[in-house]
């Protein structure tokens, strides 16, 4: 499966942070915009679809553990990866308790953070393709449990070329489930 860049929001007081940051995350592939308070940043989301939310822990206004805490009541599918130069055991702790998906040390080497995103962005492609699996095994089993009489009929086939010790050919216009009936004979079989 091709891996796509992250749609990332940067959170940070400090613009020319957010604007370095902006710049590293691009040339990692990822889209990224940057909001400098966590009033901004919510304001973005209701716009946009981030896929991630880096923010700062110490902001004014709205600190992150509050922006934290709207992020995951609003959008719940967005990840959280916390930034802070003070760097505690109890705050990562607490960030991990509210939702955050990770917390990393602000102004260490970025390729910590990028390791992070990396590893993120690995969980949400197994998801998508956990999804996309659960999807179509949903409509091989609605094939399965089909009325028709010609497909039950082909299934009863199915069924008996799975109890013998043959090789079988299934032979077919392309798109009329060839590989299904195929696969329903390999797991009926003795040989699955």
């Amino acid at each position: 499966m091709s891996r796509r860049g992250l749609k990332i929001l940067v959170v940070d007081d400090e613009q020319e942070y957010c604007k370095v940051m902006k710049m590293i995350l691009s040339a990692k592939g990822h889209q990224a915009d940057f909001a400098v308070s966590g009033s901004e940043a919510l304001g973005l989301m209701r716009q946009n679809n981030y896929d991630l939310v880096i923010s700062d822990l110490m902001m004014p206004e709205m600190d992150g553990r509050q922006l934290l805490h709207e992020i995951k009541s609003q959008y719940p599918g967005v990840e959280v990866i916390m930034l802070t130069a003070y760097g505690s055991i109890e705050n990562a702790v607490k960030a991990m308790r509210d939702g955050a998906y990770s917390y990393v040390t602000k102004g260490a080497n970025p390729e910590e953070l990028i390791r992070e995103i990396g590893k993120l962005q690995e969980m949400l492609d197994l998801k998508l393709e956990n999804q996309l699996l659960k999807e179509k095994v949903s409509e091989v089993d609605a094939m399965l449990e089909s009325n028709n009489p010609a497909f039950q009929g082909t299934l009863s086939i199915a069924r008996k070329a799975a109890a013998s010790d043959a090789n079988i050919l299934v032979l077919g216009e392309s798109g009329t489930g060839k590989e299904v009936v195929a696969r329903y004979i390999h797991q009926n079989s003795a040989r699955s």
